[in-house]
């Protein structure tokens, strides 16, 4: 085994962005998230941006061939970007996903098209 440790453990972090690739240039899909969700919007095809604020979480299991999983977010958020929901109100969503084991990376995924989305009281 290879222990390795990062640049900006042993460098000030000015010094160190150089060597760390995409997270050195600020990437925000190269830092670590705390959850398998990741909030992004898009206004039409190869416009799909990460959200500079990421309020989304989530969780999901394998189960009898199917995927289970449940995303949270706020409903009304400070940001223009995001929707504004209401508890009662209906709108619609779409949902990408990647799956690693079928080469799906980058712009090679799984997508939806819209789906009614029901918020209950």
């Amino acid at each position: 085994a290879w222990v390795d440790v990062y640049p900006d453990q042993v460098m000030r972090t000015t010094d160190a962005r150089p060597y760390m690739g995409a997270a050195g240039l600020d990437n925000p899909i190269s830092h670590p998230l705390n959850t398998p969700v990741l909030d992004q919007m898009a206004e039409g095809w190869g416009s799909l941006t990460v959200k500079a604020e990421q309020n989304a979480n989530g969780w999901g299991y394998w189960k009898d061939g199917w995927w289970h999983v449940a995303i949270t977010r706020p409903l009304v958020s400070n940001s223009d970007n995001d929707p504004q929901l209401q508890s009662g109100s209906q709108t619609v969503a779409a949902f990408a996903v990647w799956d690693g084991g079928s080469q799906e990376v980058g712009s090679r995924k799984g997508w939806t098209n819209w789906v009614p989305l029901h918020l209950d009281d």
